[in-house]
């Protein structure tokens, strides 16, 4: 082997003068900055010591700043850095200040430094071997806890390492917050020289200050101080885990190299992996950690140095001979939260298939098929567990890869499959290279398409040397040669039938260095033709190597010149760095050397091993349509996204043992769980008994177990060649009883990132003992659980173990071996003993875990393979800590399946209560019941107290006995089915058990004492338990309210009760019925009998009975299970869902949750809104009931039918039992009645009624006004220009962003000239920064409070951390109305969105210092309500939102948890905020996301945010009717969608549909495509149509929607609610909807022009034409389908007019308006409609101011009646003296639909109130069979007594018509109605 390139340059020392330099100062995130002054003194850089590493050729730091700009609205910097030669004097400055923004920088300064002068002293004074002139630098925060640093050449392009795998850092998807970091964290920019420093708690953690900066060409060099030397990482090395910082240099570079101890001394002992990452604690003892990972893949050493050897600070010195420094600081939060930062940035690690999980078999030496399956049979002979067999180099042809020798392993795809049969799995290894070979049709294919790698040299496929001799290297940034690597793949598994890959000598190796045949390593084993090349004129590169190459040290990277890597003076680790490997020089696909020079091994050669990972795992899974596995040798950051790895070749011996446990941690830090180390030795003397035992024991708890030998040996790994096999086979038995729990494990950190193996400080970070090398280095965590103790040292029976502070139970002995001691601050230390002859290596339980465990050990079928363990049933072990609790989680699925269709099950214990969550709202799989699932017992350890009852609770919430038994000797509880039944996960909710002392709700029942009743309708008593437990007592009262109003009410006496405020008032609660019991038919138990009700009416007897049902009532948990004789469900809200509602669950908990579609099961789809109220349809179509439950706590309602009957389940969370049973009637007085006990609607602005234009993104002034005059220009009506969170100042609320809108109030000013309004949005999160309204509240005392803290509760939004309001709070309102004040002076608006007030909440419950971002796993249960026998949802309560412990403080009463009012944030927001309206008599326009039962009395709604989807069109039809039950008759969804992007198609019918919506606005993203109507001509076209129409009709959509709120009801409804005994309605409710007495029929499908639409038995009419399309029949009942056709781009709307009807238009064919103000002025048409059989039609128009509050109340309105009968109208108006904004409501003329028997008419007449007489001008229509009555001139509504064209004289029509419509007569006519 030749020498390495020597380093003969020379150092430089560092010289330069003391002076004054600039600072720049900033709190990361935020936008306080400190201008501060700060003297830096250029210290001397120490000498290298020899053994550090090959030495810098400049020792100094030559650059400053020249200039910065602050970037993201002040939350980043870019700066310009130039380099001068020297540093000047004191003398050299003069002062001076300037201000950027908000940084402030001050500086010395006299006159500029000349960039020319340069320094020529030190290095020659080639171009190339200077530094670069010219640097930027970059320094950004994405999110709180990552800093992204670059610096990099201005003017010529560097390489910039490609993001070959990568998810999004929970931190960085908010990067565009604006954060204030709680924890005082600041970053310090210092110009000249040019560093950074970045201090927490005032203490720097990260010091880039006065420290060694070069960059040149091909040099980079960058030294930071660490606080501490507890550094972790830089791999891949074999070494203890804490680093050792004593001067050592540890190369990163991918090399084929085996296992050498690294000492950290040159040359280097870097091995097959590089991952430039590494952890750091940042203050010793404290959970404080720092990760830091230079996104550079070319060759580096990291030098760790100590300036002061008794310092514990270090320097950590970058030296880099390529691409740029791309640093990413992970900063100031726990190591694991750390990690799944940086596991996210790379690439959360894959999920490998289950059975990888298990027991893996291989040596290099199954040299034949029959020596393969003699293994197998042994495995099976000895019963020793197996689940995959693996080959090495063994089963090749001549070692060529994919191909399998005929000769040694014939029909070997055959054995295969009969392996597979037995569920055993195969796995085979390919090495990197191809063979060279004119029959290798592989080889000549890619000769062919250049799919390999390139020869700088030839510029033909680069030759290298392994296995099979000469070989070439696929080019994975090929098209070709990622085709060709598959196809291989291809052939293979054809060949052999694998399961998953084993990718080997991937770093690329090469025999060779270089290039074939320059250098080659020969072994005894290649072919004979070895040393001859079939390429001709090779260039031997060790030629290149002369005294001018050696001389010339600095030459530019990506020069042209064949070899110019060979003139880098410095070589990382002291080797030249094509050693073992191919020609760095060599090139791939793209590569050109001008345009496109980075294409080069130099800068890939780390990411072959990647780039092969990831094609090989795109092939399998596209392949075989499962899962894939591989194992790879190789690896960079991200390799876990794709592959799992081992530690490659080690050596049989204790040390290389103990060795691999700092391997396997490290390899979790590097993103890579899945990890192992060739057990018992690959290398070296054959293991002894004795090793291999304690070798497989400890391999056993590898997340990857396989064992691995070399040939040749004196005994090979296979646990039958052992003595102590049985010892090994319990081993392996132990890990498959636990492999539930490792599979779980791993799946965790495939979602979250995160350590699957970790040191004990990951648990224990502030006690001193676990950074001591034992344990450091011979013990590890299974995240957060277990605790390995493994014997490490031959000969050894016991050890010391050191266990931190907490509880330890023995995993196999089950019993606790160390207790938690209050207030200690170490563990204890203590003998652990393990013999060869004890079973079971020394594991223990950390408390506070549940495990789940599958006895594999013992018993007569004990499972060979993975397979055969979904066959056993599981115990759990609860462990609880020293508070009594515990949680774990369990995952389960198929373990192959692609989809990860998975059932993650999260189980917490607390004293008397097991409970079964299930994870992930959308992701949970309800379709399968693994055998698994089925638990045997759960054992409770260190549990010795008396149990008298114990129950199950299934998710249906039914009862179910549970066998309990007590070991006082093992102190182990025993909870199991009882004989007849069992316990599955799958449908476990809960496991209450207790004694004495506890309340007994599994067998307990009610009974009734002291009942009385008065005059029939009131009736009170009181409730007793009856157990032989705690007794229990409750309050009951019944009362008739109203005739159709029933309120039950039961309220235990005892403990907190929250009864819900301000929705019902004291008024309705007051008896006024007068009807009795009787009439209900109300039946309740007499004294001392067991309790239950029953009710119903005379004409439908029994409605509602709880007898015989459970009903349940503890703390924080209510059941009541009602029987109901009923058909159909409705309502239930807020959710996206069928109206008519599915068997199943429906959760109601507000939470921001994005639309999920309902599906009726767990965990629940509960949205923005909780309106618990339903509507039943009863035996007879037209008859229902209704019931709300007034409580505000989380819910869950359950029903299922059984026959004609519903079982309904009330599921509360607590609170009182608070029931309103509405007695039967028709749907519509169902509604009625209960708007009549929430409060009716309050109404809004007539402007509202218009069209309301919306986007986030509208990020400018400009913007807006470019909307505005796009409307304008194209003529598009528009009232409503709306802002989403774009125009506030760093997100802020009540604020404005000056910048982006710098002269906002005259914009909102010439808005209202222009007759529109402006409605911005504000969230329910103040920012918690200094600003005034956040210091207003804090003063005022009005913020949530945590119960932890006694402080205004954090959360997180879009500003960053915020506060919550507590609209309960004394102060509440003043502090709403001040800062409501403050905004309408600095924004002006005439409407409010009030938003994110479910509270949304981007923490859970709320934020610590850093948060699990996407970690959906729950905390251990600490608060009251972290575990409660229910959990509505079955999703963790906090999530997204605020912790359900922190409270509000109303004034005078206890505070209330935010548990009771969660549910209610959005109903007290939109209150608080229609005061300030109301007080000013003005109508509130408030559009809120979250509502609750009663909101419609203050507020409106949206129906949140939706997707740009056909489905989720259709599914606002519902969402509208639901809302309008709910009592909000003002809502509508954003049309078009506001997720994804927009299908123009779909957008055009959305329109059409969003015409008739009460609220109509269009909404999206900011990422999704413009959809604004001028963005497409088509769309515009049906836009205006649409818009036309809906203008048109806002008059008589106004007069329906003042019905409602004056009466109640719903306007936009189901043709259910008209036709209740119509059959078909029932299925049509999302196809066509009623709109007053307008039917819409919308297309809701796409490539869709004609649709059968229902038409009920009625008289039906074009609405446009008037052509009557069908007449009533009084034969039938039911209606017909009828064929309705519009063409996409026609813009034509399928909607028609009912008989019997007569509907107010204003025409906008002509002259259309462009905004509701301007339809005042426009004069009324009538669309008159008769009912065919009887020529009636009647209709009714409202108009008002449109702003005033109750204008019917105080007289400031009109109301018109008008009525049809055979040829005549009639106008009556109510209030006729009311002047209508200066305006007469005017009529021009009438249509009369279905008016063939007037086709001969031309006039008629019409008399005014005042008796004068006029005329009118009539024209029939033959083709649509109208009659158009034109009035001469327009006359005011009010004036006119009636018009008619009978054929009696008009002057005698008076008398007659008075005579007709007298009111009785004109009413009958309408009662069907």
């Amino acid at each position: 082997m030749e020498e390495p390139l020597s380093n003969d340059y020379s150092e430089s020392s560092s010289k330069g003068a003391s002076g004054s330099r600039k600072c720049i100062g900033f709190v990361i995130g935020g936008a306080v900055m400190v201008g501060v002054i700060v003297l830096l003194v250029i210290l001397g850089m120490h000498e290298d010591n020899s053994e550090s590493g090959p030495s810098s050729p400049i020792a100094e730091n030559p650059y400053f700043v020249e200039n910065v700009t602050v970037t993201n609205d002040g939350d980043g910097v870019k700066m310009k850095i130039r380099a001068h030669s020297r540093y000047p004097g004191d003398d050299y400055f003069e002062e001076k200040e300037e201000k950027v923004k908000n940084y402030k920088l001050k500086e010395d300064k006299k006159k500029e430094p000349d960039p020319n002068e340069r320094k020529n002293d030190d290095v020659s004074s080639s171009e190339s071997d200077q530094e670069v002139e010219v640097l930027v630098a970059s320094i950004e925060p994405h999110g709180d806890h990552i800093l992204h640093v670059q610096i990099t050449d201005e003017a010529n392009s560097r390489f910039k390492a490609p993001t070959m795998a990568e998810d999004i850092p929970y931190d960085s998807w908010i990067h565009a917050f604006q954060h204030k970091n709680l924890s005082g964290l600041e970053f310090e920019i210092f110009k000249n020289p040019f560093g950074f420093d970045l201090k927490y708690k005032g203490k720097s953690i990260y010091n880039f200050r006065n420290k060694t900066f070069n960059f040149l060409n091909d040099f980079i060099e960058f030294q930071v101080e660490l606080p501490t030397d507890r550094i972790y990482g830089l791999g891949e090395r074999v070494h203890p885990f804490n680093l050792d910082s004593n001067n050592k240099t540890y190369t990163i570079w991918s090399k084929s190299q085996m296992s050498p101890n690294e000492d950290g001394k040159p040359p280097g002992d870097n091995m097959y992996s590089s991952h430039p990452f590494y952890l750091a604690q940042v203050e010793k003892n404290t959970k404080d950690f720092i990760g830091v990972y230079l996104k550079n893949v070319n060759a580096q050493d990291i030098l760790l140095t100590k300036d002061d050897p008794n310092s514990e600070k270090i320097n950590v010195t970058h030296r880099m001979i390529g691409g740029m420094i791309d640093l990413y600081i992970f900063h100031t939060a726990d190591p694991e939260y750390i990690l799944q930062q940086y596991h996210a940035m790379i690439g959360l690690p894959y999920i490998p298939p289950y059975w990888s999980m298990g027991y893996h078999q291989c040596r290099w030496g199954y040299e034949t098929l029959d020596m393969f399956k003699e293994v197998v049979n042994k495995f099976e002979e000895n019963d020793i567990p197996l689940d995959v067999m693996w080959n090495d180099l063994d089963y090749m042809d001549k070692k060529a890869i994919f191909t399998v020798s005929k000769e040694n392993y014939p029909n070997f795809k055959e054995y295969i499959e009969e392996l597979h049969k037995k569920d055993i799995h195969y796995v085979p290894l390919v090495d990197a290279g191809i063979k060279i070979d004119e029959n290798n049709k592989l080889y000549q294919q890619g000769v062919r398409d250049h799919a390999f790698i390139k020869s700088n040299f030839t510029n033909e496929a680069l030759h290298g040397v392994v296995w099979p001799g000469e070989t070439v290297f696929v080019d994975f940034l090929s098209m070709t040669g990622t085709g060709l690597w598959m196809l291989g793949l291809e052939e293979l598994e054809g060949l052999t039938g694998y399961d998953g890959v084993w990718l080997d000598m991937n770093e690329i190796e090469n025999f060779c260095e270089g290039e074939y045949n320059n250098l080659c390593f020969f072994l005894d084993d290649l072919p004979e033709e070895k040393t001859k090349s079939p390429i001709k004129n090779r260039k031997n590169l060790r030629k290149l190597k002369t005294a001018a190459e050696k001389q010339k040290w600095a030459a530019p990277m990506d020069d042209a010149s064949k070899d110019a890597y060979r003139g880098i003076k410095y070589h990382p680790g002291g080797l030249d760095i094509n050693n073992k490997s191919v020609s760095m020089s060599a090139y791939h696909a793209g590569y050109e050397p001008e345009s496109n020079p980075h294409l080069t091994e130099f800068n890939y050669h780390n990411l072959f091993a990647i780039m092969e990972q990831k094609q090989t795992a795109q092939f399998l899974k596209d392949y075989r349509g499962k899962r894939h596995f591989i194992l790879t040798r190789s690896s960079t950051p991200g390799s876990g996204k794709f592959a799992s790895k081992w530690l490659g070749d080690n050596f049989a011996t204790f040390e290389s043992m103990k060795t691999s446990i700092s391997g396997i941690l490290n390899m979790n830090l590097f993103g890579i769980p899945h990890i192992g180390a060739d057990i018992c030795g690959f290398s070296g003397n054959a293991s002894t008994d004795e090793l291999c035992l304690r070798w497989m024991q400890m391999g056993a708890f590898y997340p990857f177990m396989r064992a691995h030998r070399a040939r040749r040996s004196e005994r090979y790994n296979e646990p039958y060649n052992f003595k102590t096999m049985e010892g090994i086979k319990d081993a392996i038995r132990l890990r498959y009883s636990l492999s539930r729990f490792m599979y779980t494990k791993m799946w965790e950190a495939h979602k979250w990132g995160g350590a699957v193996v970790h040191p004990l400080f990951f648990d224990f970070p502030e006690e001193e003992k676990c950074y001591e090398p034992d344990p450091l280095d011979t013990t590890f965590m299974w995240r957060h659980s277990l605790y390995v103790v493994p014997i490490l040292e031959e000969g050894a029976t016991e050890r010391d173990a050191y266990f931190p502070n907490s509880d330890w139970y023995h995993l196999t002995e089950k019993k606790k071996v160390v207790s938690y001691k209050k207030d200690a601050t170490e563990g204890t230390t203590m003998k652990v003993k393990s013999t060869l002859e004890d079973r079971f290596i020394n594991v223990y339980i950390k408390g506070g875990s549940i495990i789940p465990w599958q006895n594999a050990i013992d018993g007569d079928n004990k499972p060979k393979n993975i397979k055969q363990m979904e066959k056993l049933p599981m115990d759990i072990y609860v462990v609880p800590n020293h508070k009594g609790a515990a949680k774990g989680t369990i995952v389960v699925d198929d373990g192959e399946d692609l989809d990860e269709k998975n059932k993650h099950y999260d189980l917490l214990y607390t004293p008397g209560l097991f409970r079964v969550n299930r994870i992930g709202a959308n992701s949970f799989f309800y379709e399968k019941e693994f055998e698994y699932e089925t638990i045997k017992s759960i054992q409770v350890f260190d549990y010795d107290k008396t149990v008298s009852f114990a129950c199950a609770f299934d998710m249906k919430m039914n009862r179910h006995p549970v066998e309990f038994k007590v070991d006082k000797d093992k102190k182990i509880l025993t909870l199991s089915a009882s004989e007849d039944e069992k316990l599955v996960l799958f449908d476990l909710e809960t496991i209450v058990f207790g004694g004495t002392e506890d309340e007994n709700i599994c067998y307990d029942s009610m009974v009734m004492k002291n009942k009385a009743v008065k005059d029939g309708k009131e009736m009170t008593g009181t409730l007793e338990t009856t157990s032989k437990e705690k007794k229990v007592s409750y309050d009951f009262s019944a009362s008739l309210l109203t005739d159709n109003i029933m309120n039950l009410k039961v309220v235990k006496q005892d403990g907190f009760k929250y009864e819900v405020m301000d929705v019902v008032d004291d008024e309705v609660r007051q008896v006024k019925s007068m009807k009795t019991f009787d009439d209900f038919y109300f039946k309740t138990a007499e004294n001392d009998e067991d309790f239950d009700f029953e009710l119903g009416d005379k004409e439908n007897g029994f409605i509602m009975s709880t007898k015989n049902q459970p009903f349940i009532y503890t703390k924080n948990f209510i059941q009541l299970r009602t029987i109901i004789r009923g058909r159909r469900v409705f309502g239930i809200g807020e959710r996206v869902a069928p109206f008519e509602l599915m068997e199943g669950s429906y959760t109601m908990l507000n939470r921001d949750a994005t639309s999920p579609i309902e599906d009726a099961k767990p965990p629940g789809d509960s949205m923005y809104g909780t309106h618990p109220f339903y509507i039943v349809q009863l035996q007879r179509n037209d008859r229902y009931a209704g019931v709300f439950i007034l409580n505000s706590a989380p819910m869950e309602f359950k029903f299922r039918k059984l026959g004609g009957i519903i079982e309904f389940d009330h599921l509360l969370g607590g609170g009182v039992l608070d029931m309103f049973v509405i007695q039967s009637g028709s749907i519509e007085a169902i509604v009625k009645q209960y708007h009549y006990i929430i409060g009716k609607p309050i109404s809004v602005p007539y402007w509202a009624f218009g069209y309301h234009q919306c986007r986030w993104g509208y990020r400018t002034q400009e913007k807006l006004q470019e909307v505005l005059n796009l409307f304008d220009e194209y003529k598009l009506p528009m009232d409503t220009l709306w802002s989403d969170i774009d125009y506030m100042f760093k997100y802020r609320d009540f604020s404005l962003d000056y910048n982006r809108y710098p002269d906002f109030k005259t914009f909102i000013e010439n808005l209202h000239k222009d007759k529109k309004r402006f409605v911005p949005i504000l969230d329910a999160g103040i920012a918690m920064q200094d600003y005034p309204i956040y210091n207003d509240g804090k003063e005022k005392d009005v913020f949530v409070k945590s119960k932890k803290t006694g402080e205004p509760l954090v959360g997180l939004v879009w500003p960053g951390y915020a506060v919550y309001t507590d609209f309960l709070a004394e102060k509440a309102d003043e502090f709403w109305k001040n800062s409501w004040d403050k905004m309408i002076a600095e924004v002006g608006m005439d409407g409010i969105w009030l938003d994110m007030n479910e509270v949304s909440n981007f923490c859970d419950g709320e934020c610590p210092e850093f948060m699990r971002w996407l970690q959906m796993e729950w905390p251990l249960p600490e608060g009251e309500f972290d575990n409660t026998i229910y959990v509505p949802g079955h999703d963790f309560l906090h999530r997204k939102t605020m912790a359900m412990d922190a409270y509000h403080s109303p004034k005078g009463k206890e505070p209330i948890p935010e548990y009771f009012l969660h549910n209610m944030y959005g109903f007290y927001m939109t209150k608080a905020t229609s005061k300030i309206y109301t007080d000013q008599n003005k109508r509130p326009f408030i559009i809120s996301r979250s509502s609750y039962a009663g909101s419609g009395k203050y507020g409106s709604h949206w129906l949140g945010d939706n997707w740009s989807k056909w489905e989720f069109m259709r599914h606002s039809i519902v969402g509208i009717y639901n809302t309008q039950i709910f009592g909000i008759p003002f809502v509508g969804a954003d049309i078009c969608g506001f997720l994804s992007d927009e299908i123009v198609n779909m957008c055009k019918r959305w329109v059409q549909l969003g015409t008739f919506s009460p609220f109509m606005r269009n909404h999206n993203n900011w990422s999704s495509h413009a959809q604004e109507p001028y963005t497409n001509t088509e769309l515009m076209f049906v836009y205006k149509k649409a818009l036309h129409t809906r203008y048109s009709l806002i008059r008589y959509f106004y007069s329906l929607y003042m019905e409602v709120v004056e009466k109640g009801g719903v306007y936009f409804r189901p043709l259910l609610f008209d036709y209740p005994e119509d059959d078909t309605v029932y299925s049509q409710s999302e196809e066509t909807f009623l709109i007053g007495d307008i039917k819409v029929s919308p297309i809701l499908d796409p490539d869709t022009e004609t649709i059968q639409s229902y038409f009920p038995n009625e008289d039906w009419y074009e609405f446009e034409t008037g052509l009557k399309i069908k007449s009533y029949d009084p034969k039938v009942e039911a209606g017909e389908f009828l064929s309705m056709h519009s063409e996409l781009n026609s813009g034509k709307i399928i909607y028609h007019q009912r008989g019997g009807s007569i509907i107010p238009v204003q025409s906008q064919h002509e002259n259309p308006v462009m905004n509701t103000v301007d339809l005042v002025a426009q004069a009324l048409e009538l669309q008159i409609a008769p009912k065919t059989h009887t020529e009636v039609a009647r209709g009714v128009i409202f108009y008002d101011d449109g702003e005033t509050l109750d204008s019917k109340t105080q007289g400031k309105y009109d109301e018109c009646v008008i009525t049809y009968n055979s040829g005549t109208v009639k106008f009556q108006c109510l209030n006729p003296s009311y002047e209508y904004l200066n305006h007469d409501i005017e009529l021009t003329e009438m249509r009369v639909f279905g008016s063939e028997q007037y086709e001969s008419k031309t006039k008629g007449c019409g008399y005014m109130k005042d008796g004068s007489e006029f005329s009118v001008n009539l024209e029939y229509n033959t083709e649509f069979q109208t009659l158009k009555v034109k009035l001469e001139n327009p006359i005011a509504l009010t004036k006119m007594e009636h018009i008619t064209w009978d054929d009696i004289k008009c002057k005698n029509q008076d008398q007659l018509f008075q005579l007709q419509f007298s009111e009785l007569y004109v009413f009958q006519f309408f009662v069907k109605k």
